[in-house]
């Protein structure tokens, strides 16, 4: 099974993004938001040419929409 590989900075940036959903909305929301993001990574892992190519970013990554 592919592996996920977060760098450092994305986890600060997911704590970060809880945090605020967490303040101005709920926890519970939070959670949510952060486990479709983690199903979207999951997703990604699983068949990582279906995301949307990003030439922006080293490494060649890809991305998919996750909805709020």
């Amino acid at each position: 099974m592919p592996r996920i590989l977060r760098a450092p900075l994305a986890r600060t940036d997911l704590l970060d993004i809880w945090a605020y959903i967490a303040d101005e909305r709920s926890a519970a929301i939070a959670d949510g938001f952060l486990a479709r993001i983690y199903g979207a990574l999951e997703v990604l892992a699983q068949a990582p040419y279906i995301g949307r190519e990003r030439p922006e970013f080293p490494g060649s990554p890809r991305s998919i929409a996750v909805r709020p």
